[in-house]
């Protein structure tokens, strides 16, 4: 079969060996952490971008549950308090997908179940895997695992 070079596939073009980073500093630690860095990155053109320096919120891994009731066929969300929504019009609560943050040991499976009843109070059976992202990778680490009750 012939070969072309059209990308058919999902692999990204570079790695993490595509990115050089020169130094790292911690700016802020608290409940979350702050790490100013200086780096360079792989271009598309070919070559190395300048040195730039980028602020990176980390947080750490969280898990997200889509809560779907299969009898109705809906979604349900939850609504809760957020800090980063201080500035909305509509306050600072958002609806949102169940979700939780990975304690040392736990199993994702776990932290799934442990926030579907803290914030829904529901129990779940068995947890069926969506897909996982990082939902501002522009500025932060951390990353979902999402995960919907079957």
């Amino acid at each position: 079969m012939p070969q072309d070079n059209s990308r058919t596939d999902l692999n990204p073009e570079f790695t993490a060996d595509s990115v050089d980073i020169i130094s790292r500093e911690t700016v802020f630690k608290g409940f979350f952490t702050m790490v100013r860095l200086r780096l360079r990155h792989r271009l598309f053109r070919g070559g190395w971008s300048n040195e730039i320096e980028r602020e990176l919120f980390q947080r750490g891994e969280a898990v997200g549950v889509l809560l779907y009731d299969p009898v109705r066929d809906l979604l349900a969300l939850t609504e809760q308090f957020r800090t980063g929504a201080l500035g909305r019009p509509a306050g600072p609560w958002c609806l949102e997908v169940v979700a939780g943050m990975v304690e040392k040991g736990e199993s994702l499976e776990d932290v799934a179940r442990r926030e579907v009843l803290e914030e829904s109070g529901c129990t779940v059976d068995a947890l069926h895997f969506i897909h996982s992202y990082i939902p501002s990778p522009g500025a932060a680490r951390s990353g979902y695992i999402c995960i919907v009750p079957w």
